[in-house]
C-alpha cells in the first residue's frame, strides 16, 4: 500500500478516483442509483470488494449493467476508485464505508 499514498499524491489519480468513488457521510445513507449512475439498470453489488479485481474486470464486460463496490480499507477503496476510474468506468461506484448492519437495541424503563 506504499504505492497508494503515492498515487494520491498525483492529480490524475485524484481525478480519476473521483469520477468512480461515492461520497458518504454519516452512519446511514442512501443512494440514488439513478443520480449515480444516470440510468436505469440491473445492479450488482460487490461487499468486501478489496482492490477490486473481480469488480473491475465485470463491469469492463457487463457495461449494461451497474455496480457497486463496497471495501471497509479506505485506502483499498481509494486504490481501488483510481484503478476504476483509469479505466474510464461509468457504471462502478465504489463505497469506501462498512457494510454491516448496526442494530440498536433500546432498554424499556
Amino acid at each position: 500500500m506504499r504505492n497508494a499514498a503515492r498515487m494520491w499524491r498525483n492529480d490524475e489519480a485524484l481525478a480519476a478516483a473521483a469520477r468512480v468513488i461515492v461520497p458518504c457521510a454519516g452512519p446511514y445513507f442512501t443512494v440514488d442509483l439513478r443520480a449515480l449512475f444516470g440510468r436505469d439498470a440491473p445492479l450488482e453489488l460487490e461487499i468486501g470488494a478489496g482492490r477490486g479485481d473481480f469488480i473491475i474486470d465485470r463491469a469492463a464486460m457487463m457495461p449494461a449493467s451497474n455496480f457497486l463496490a463496497i471495501e471497509l480499507a479506505a485506502s483499498v477503496a481509494q486504490l481501488m476508485a483510481v484503478r476504476a476510474g483509469r479505466r474510464g468506468l461509468t457504471n462502478l461506484g465504489v463505497l469506501p464505508m462498512d457494510a454491516t448492519f448496526h442494530r440498536h437495541v433500546y432498554a424499556r424503563a
